[in-house]
């Protein structure tokens, strides 16, 4: 057993035991990977005859490497599915090509797609812990281990204290006679030298680095110097600034630089919009309400080979709320604006929507002649421009048009429908 392990500190292989641990013969350091325990054991499964002892070596597995994605490329399926689930519905299948053009160009602007992806002022440090190598602090658990007999704890603690002393003695030995042998600036040199590669680079490579949105947002609430001293806290030391939506300006976290999920249903709006696609906002929102678009499941986006991955997007189903459609429309328009598509847009054809609403709504041919008379007489003026603030609502007016329609050849106006109301 003591050649199938090997030392973590100098690689060596011979170990020797002492109270049920190993300890390495070169530095005399404790071995984590196998323990040896005694048990009672009785013969035949009779508790009346005397127990033996019986002693089992135990070998620690190593952890097993769980694949983890992070926060972009979970969006990144999720969208993927989606889309693919509105082509399913009716969509054109160049939405395909639109969304795919415009994620690019979102994670564009998230400063996402370099070599070395920037976080936002709201992130995940599942994220950062995959990009930088930072490691989240972790609470220290109480162990639950059973208290042993009292004469085997004092052995084990004597004979732990006495590898300590002697451990502590190599060690001391070992930096005398090196300290001996090399200068002062030598031995700094050497011993800056005996560092890994990753650990010598840590100071460069695993700083944060912020977007520029961020670094704008996270100044409203510190100040520069203080920002840095976050920016090249590699172990998480410092927690008096949270990176929760909270602590941030709501025009932040609701604006389009917080990647979330009602903006995955605003870029998919808006490739729809450029698209000049059959499917409306009222559609995208009736399809989520019924089922037939994933709002809240979303598991069965991933490939079929990830079914045990940690995923990194545990925020996802924060908000049990249909998203409503003003408020679409104005995510859609902001997003529109951040990536610089506002002159993408075109005016959606109303004609074709009244006719789609008219035969939904079992109304005669001459009601949409009727609506298409008066749409071009009034010209609405429905373009979306870059000082737009919401995306207009082209559902509501063409309804308002049908209502005038049937209200004029009914010849209800206000009083005679009060009239009405009053004689009934």
């Amino acid at each position: 057993m003591e050649n199938e392990i090997s030392c973590n500190v100098c690689g060596g292989i011979s170990f020797h035991k002492d109270a049920g641990f190993y300890y390495c013969n070169e530095c005399l350091t404790q071995s984590q990977e196998v323990r040896e325990q005694v048990f009672d054991v009785h013969e035949d499964g009779d508790e009346n005859s005397p127990p033996i002892k019986q002693k089992i070596t135990k070998q620690r597995r190593s952890p097993k490497s769980v694949d983890r994605l992070t926060t972009w490329e979970c969006y990144n399926y999720i969208l993927r599915g989606l889309v693919e689930e509105l082509i399913g519905l009716g969509a054109d299948v160049n939405l395909r090509k639109t969304v795919h053009i415009l994620w690019l160009m979102y994670l564009k602007e998230l400063e996402v797609t370099g070599d070395l992806p920037k976080v936002g002022a709201v992130h995940s440090k599942l994220d950062a812990e995959l990009v930088y190598g930072k490691l989240s602090k972790r609470k220290r658990k109480t162990s639950t281990r059973r208290s042993s007999p009292v004469d085997s704890f004092t052995n084990e603690s004597l004979s732990q204290r006495t590898h300590s002393k002697d451990r502590h003695s190599y060690l001391l030995a070992q930096y005398n006679e090196i300290s001996s042998t090399l200068p002062s600036d030598d031995l700094n040199q050497s011993l800056t030298s005996l560092r890994s590669p990753s650990a010598a680079s840590s100071d460069s490579e695993t700083r944060l680095q912020y977007s520029k949105l961020a670094k704008k947002e996270l100044l409203k609430t510190m100040k520069a110097g203080h920002l840095k001293r976050h920016i090249n806290d590699t172990n998480n030391e410092h927690t008096c600034h949270k990176g929760t939506y909270k602590n941030f300006t709501r025009s932040y976290v609701e604006g389009p630089a917080v990647l979330s999920r009602i903006k995955i249903y605003a870029l998919l709006n808006l490739a729809l919009l450029i698209n000049k696609d059959n499917i409306q906002l009222g559609d995208l929102i009736r399809f989520i309400r019924e089922g037939h678009l994933s709002f809240h499941y979303i598991n069965h986006f991933y490939p079929e080979g990830y079914d045990n991955v940690q995923f990194n997007l545990k925020t996802w189903n924060d908000g049990k709320a249909y998203p409503s459609h003003s408020w679409m429309r104005s995510i859609t328009a902001k997003l529109a604006h951040f990536l610089n598509v506002s002159a993408n847009i075109p005016m959606q054809n109303l004609p074709q929507l009244c006719h789609r609403y008219c035969h939904e709504l079992n109304l005669p041919d001459e009601v949409w002649g009727y609506c298409v008379n008066l749409l071009s007489h009034i010209t609405p003026i429905m373009a979306f421009t870059k000082n737009c603030k919401i995306i207009p609502n082209y559902e509501g007016r063409v309804m308002s048009v049908i209502i005038f329609v049937l209200k004029l050849i009914f010849g209800l106006d206000n009083e005679t429908e009060r009239f009405f109301f009053q004689t009934c």
